[in-house]
């Protein structure tokens, strides 16, 4: 057995006991069920590449140093669990790591200089946490980042959002609900391999648009609850792959909306959302 789906039972920590007997298992998936420190300590030692704990809201940090030893990791999965920058030691020892995510989480950039020499991290999952403008100055440095999600991280200022600027493989950037405004954007010019970008509810204006027309890649752009302008939108229609463009709750005009839907028939043009 390679892989096991626990998620959303009812297994607890004497359960997971039974897996240590499993020494081929890699794949372990806990989310939601009824899983303790007590539970990961009994699965440490098993050679696993891929951990999910997402919302095992009583995982603190004493599960993440029980994995300390579990170098084989590849994907971990821990958000809202009650990880801290104390935990985040083990992390340094996971070579593989090439997703890490750690959503609600009150991990802060000091926890994050775990993650510096991970050379393979290429997805990271923040959202919502503790991420602050050191933090960003690691995350802008790894080399091998294609997939950035900071959403809702509201500690990390303006200038921490221009470092984004310097990650030039990401394809996926989403930052909705952050302090992102137009002086920030305009850093973006050169992240041409992005294919999704998220802006809803950021500040920005028509003074992006020519940053954004950049972006020649895009196939799935969210500029929902900008300020942007009918022009803006008009040239956003003219994006070469654009697949899905969301406009909701902005001012778009309805003949705006229609030009846009005429002229592009392969484009997906979201106008609501619940």
């Amino acid at each position: 057995l390679r892989a096991i789906d626990l998620r959303n039972t009812n297994v607890g920590d004497a359960g997971l006991k039974h897996l240590a007997g499993l020494p081929r298992l890699a794949d372990l998936q806990v989310e939601k069920a009824n899983v303790n420190d007590e539970g990961i300590a009994n699965v440490a030692g098993l050679p696993l590449k891929s951990l999910n704990a997402n919302y095992c809201t009583t995982i603190s940090d004493a599960a993440m140093q029980s994995l300390a030893n579990t170098t084989t990791l590849e994907s971990l999965q821990m958000d809202y669990t009650k990880l801290t920058d104390a935990g985040m030691g083990s992390v340094a020892n996971f070579p593989n790591l090439n997703r890490l995510r750690i959503r609600g989480t009150d991990v802060t950039g000091e926890g994050l200089k775990n993650i510096q020499k991970l050379s393979k991290l290429a997805r990271l999952e923040l959202r919502d946490s503790s991420l602050d403008d050191d933090g960003m100055a690691i995350i802008a440095k790894l080399p091998n980042m294609t997939y950035l999600d900071i959403s809702e991280c509201r500690l990390v200022t303006t200038e921490g959002m221009k470092l984004i600027g310097q990650m030039p493989n990401l394809e996926v950037l989403t930052l909705w609900e952050t302090k992102l405004n137009d002086e920030a954007f305009n850093e973006f010019g050169g992240l041409t391999k992005l294919k999704a970008l998220n802006l809803k509810a950021t500040t920005l204006t028509d003074e992006s648009i020519d940053t954004l027309m950049k972006l020649q890649n895009l196939e799935d752009l969210t500029v929902a609850g900008t300020q942007l302008s009918d022009d803006s939108f008009r040239k956003l229609g003219t994006l070469p792959k654009l697949k899905k463009l969301n406009v909701a709750n902005t001012s778009i005009g309805f003949d705006v909306i229609d030009e846009l839907a005429e002229s592009n028939k392969n484009l997906e043009i979201i106008e609501f959302e619940n």
